[in-house]
């Protein structure tokens, strides 16, 4: 049974309000895409893919998995497959295990109301070994064919900044 999904405009409103606070705030984005996840259920079939194109191999990055959920989401844990490709590199798979919720089921991520926001690292002090095309391929890793209550799933790329700058 399909659910009917209702577009709140206030709610896109304060999420704009806050992506753009997100980039005041923050130094060193170089790129970010955030995906949504149709009628907010991800199927299992239906990867969320990134592309991003690396134009110096000399810096070093810092690349983060962000994700946005409901209080549909049924579980306090949530398994994820990233695999990436770049430009002489060979294809690498990772497998992300993220917490969503504490033990007492309490959500761990920022936000309040609807939406709750998280932030995983990918893969952080990264040095690639050549310009190009950078491209992220995201799965669930849950059993469920499709997973309910995931709403957006992102990629941030910021460039890495020394703690003591």
């Amino acid at each position: 049974m399909l659910r009917e999904t209702r577009v709140h405009p206030e709610r896109i409103l304060l999420w704009v309000f806050v992506g753009l606070a997100f980039i005041q705030c923050e130094r060193g984005i170089l790129y970010e895409e955030v995906q949504e996840v149709k009628r907010a259920e991800w199927a299992v079939e239906e990867p969320q893919v990134f592309e991003w194109e690396i134009t110096d191999s000399t810096k070093i990055y810092d690349i983060f998995i962000t994700l946005q959920h409901n209080g549909d989401y049924p579980y306090r844990n949530l398994f994820l497959f990233a695999e990436t490709e770049s430009p002489a590199e060979l294809s690498h798979r990772d497998t992300l295990a993220a917490f969503l919720a504490d033990p007492s089921g309490k959500w761990t991520g920022k936000g309040s109301g609807a939406l709750i926001s998280h932030r995983f690292p990918l893969m952080l002090n990264k040095r690639f070994s050549g310009n190009g095309e950078l491209r992220i391929i995201v799965h669930h890793g849950m059993r469920d064919p499709e997973l309910e209550g995931i709403e957006r799933l992102g990629i941030l790329i910021k460039e890495h900044i020394e703690d003591n700058e």
